[in-house]
């Protein structure tokens, strides 16, 4: 299947920010036949921090605007940790419940939204932990997915460490 690979919204060598698997660079633009056989062109991404794998996403699926976008700029990330102080969703009490927001703010990718759900986590960690009691297992799954979703983006758009990640929006927000 010949087409120019120029012709496409994003391009080989740049930077996008995926879904979950978050900012990856698109290192190819290609032919393959995966599912039945059936030639379709694919961006071909690289995660930042997984050089040894590669995502497939088709050029033509009709929710590539929903999975794929540029990666913010720093006033981007700015105005994400302050919308996340204004994330309006009640921390669910039933655990199926909870799973089910969870899954879905996860899905969305809307950072914001990843660092409310982090934060709240997180402070509910420290209120149980603090009565001598376990967090559950599945909350400190999400709080371990959550925050590497958003220290891995923001380290990477802001130019710091992962180290220094938690302390920026700690700092940004406190002034709020």
């Amino acid at each position: 299947m010949l087409f120019d690979k120029e012709s496409f919204e994003y391009h080989v060598g740049e930077y996008i920010l995926y879904k979950t698997t978050g900012i990856c660079q698109i290192t190819d633009i290609r032919s393959e036949a995966f599912k039945d056989g059936e030639e379709r062109i694919y961006y071909v991404l690289t995660p930042i921090n997984d050089q040894l794998s590669s995502v497939y996403i088709p050029t033509d699926s009709e929710n590539i605007a929903k999975s794929i976008k540029r990666v913010p700029t720093v006033e981007e990330v700015e105005k994400m940790i302050e919308d996340s102080l204004s994330v309006s969703y009640v921390y669910p009490a039933d655990i199926k419940e909870k799973a089910v927001l969870f899954d879905k703010i996860i899905h969305s990718g809307n950072r914001a939204e990843i660092l409310w759900m982090a934060k709240n986590l997180a402070l509910r960690k420290r209120e149980t932990e603090s009565q001598k009691k376990k967090f559950h297992v599945a909350d400190t799954r999400y709080l371990s997915l959550a925050e590497k979703i958003i220290t891995e983006d923001f380290a990477f758009v802001l130019g710091i460490d992962k180290s220094e990640v938690i302390s920026y929006i700690i700092e940004k927000t406190e002034t709020k």
